[in-house]
């Protein structure tokens, strides 16, 4: 009687230290961890690559039901730091203000599926005769703001944890993780990393620097264009008035010529 006191006593301990750090539903503490393969790391052929990556200002916060979460903010700050760096879209991560003003604010947010306390209470109390399966549903949203001025860009990533408590099965089209916090961080990192690579292939992820370049391209097809019709206008211009002095038409067609060549090369100038 005595140990199964003691069991239940160290299950409840556990509990309440997984439940005051708000990574996962309080039944998590002694569990297998699986995360579903709908959401896996960034392929490298699904990589976006930068021209020219820019710093970026920092700011993440992690939040539980919704409410912030300074512990779980503190233990997953660098490993999100870490991870935004390695997907190479900017050039510097800072926690402190960047050049050109851009700032990239990472929200992750756990919400517990409902109940998930009295699942692991109950598993806790039969000492795992009653299998249970608990999920716990992480939304990650991006907030890219190019610089001062600019219209932000938003991004939204999903993923889950899933939970095995006790005799319950593996559930299926997932893979199970090494422990706790390879389940916490493989998530965070998997969020991270799509949301980023989301944002760098968005069109208004470089602000006003894309339409300008956009345009650039499209006015050098029309420039290299201009000079086609030049070359037929020139015979009709040309020193020979000799052969229609005969014909009184064509000799005062010549000298009309050269005005009307004049203006269609003035008209594709103003456009360009």
């Amino acid at each position: 009687m005595i140990f199964k006191l003691k069991q239940v006593m160290a299950l409840v301990r556990a509990l309440a230290a997984v439940l005051a750090m708000g990574l996962l539903a309080p039944a998590a503490a002694h569990a297998g961890q699986y995360l579903p393969l709908t959401l896996t790391d960034v392929a490298a052929a699904d990589k976006a690559v930068v021209a020219n990556p820019a710093p970026v200002q920092l700011l993440f916060e992690f939040k539980t039901k919704g409410a912030p979460n300074p512990q779980a903010t503190a233990f997953l700050s660098k490993a999100v730091t870490d991870y935004v760096k390695a997907t190479g879209v900017f050039s510097e991560v800072t926690t402190g203000p960047a050049e050109g003003g851009a700032i990239l604010l990472i929200t992750l947010e756990n919400v517990p599926e409902d109940g998930a306390f009295g699942k692991g209470f109950a598993t806790g109390l039969t000492f795992g005769l009653a299998g249970t399966t608990v999920v716990d549903y992480y939304i990650c949203t991006l907030e890219f703001s190019p610089g001062p001025g600019q219209a932000k860009v938003t991004k939204e990533v999903r993923h889950s944890i899933i939970t095995t408590v006790g005799l319950a099965k593996a559930p299926q089209g997932v893979v199970k993780a090494k422990n706790l916090d390879d389940a916490v961080k493989t998530m965070t990192r998997q969020v991270v990393s799509n949301g980023v690579n989301d944002l760098a292939k968005d069109p208004g992820f470089l602000g006003g620097a894309a339409t300008e370049g956009l345009a650039v391209e499209s006015a050098a097809p029309e420039d290299s264009a201009l000079p086609a019709p030049a070359p037929e206008a020139a015979p009709a211009t040309g020193d020979e008035p000799a052969p229609a002095a005969d014909e009184e038409a064509p000799a005062q067609a010549g000298p009309s010529e050269p005005t009307s060549d004049a203006e269609p090369d003035a008209a594709p100038a103003g456009l360009a």
